[in-house]
């Protein structure tokens, strides 16, 4: 029998549940930073910029490969298709893996922006041959989606008409916008 009698009993389960939600806690912010989320961004989220479907695609700052500030993605095309990436996602890394390919099925209807939430990983640049004048970083300034990958299509007046996490989802719809001949897209698929 315990001689501080039920309250004592009471006490030790609410610590038991206190403990479990910490460690719950820790988890979630472990997780977290191994996904390149830091405690801060978790806390303070004013350096949040979500883009969504309808919006202009602006109200953050870019960077070029070369570190220049620049204000417009699209070099002139009808679409500009970006992909929103961090360099520390793995399912980012897997999107850019055969990203010439996904390219070559499209053409050159359209433009193409990858822009990295963090620095432009050189490395990843190089390793997958993508062309550096189509990378652009927020230097961890802004976040334009909640996930990573997103994917989004831009018209030629810089609105998003297309936001998505599937890129599966991104090749249905560039193919309702008719910017490639079905039989190609299977040929090179």
């Amino acid at each position: 029998m315990n001689p501080l009698g039920k309250d004592a009993r009471r006490y030790e389960k609410s610590c038991c549940c206190s403990k479990r939600y910490y460690c719950g806690a820790i988890i979630v912010l472990v997780i977290a930073q191994a996904n390149g989320i830091s405690l801060s961004s978790i806390l303070n989220d004013s350096n949040v910029s979500y883009i969504e479907f309808g919006d202009e695609f602006s109200g953050f700052d870019l960077w070029d490969h070369e570190g220049k500030a620049v204000t417009k993605i699209s070099k002139g095309k009808k679409y500009t298709v970006t992909f929103y990436l961090s360099s520390s996602c793995s399912s980012c890394l897997d999107s850019i893996s055969d990203f010439e390919r996904f390219a070559a099925t499209f053409g050159d209807q359209i433009d193409y922006a990858i822009i990295w939430q963090d620095k432009i990983p050189d490395h990843y640049i190089n390793k997958y041959s993508l062309d550096p004048s189509i990378n652009y970083s927020l230097n961890g300034e802004a976040k334009l989606s909640t996930a990573t990958p997103t994917f989004f299509i831009l018209d030629d007046s810089g609105f998003v008409i297309f936001k998505d996490v599937s890129r599966e989802n991104l090749i249905e719809k560039l193919i309702l916008l008719d910017v490639t001949d079905s039989d190609e897209l299977k040929s090179n698929a």
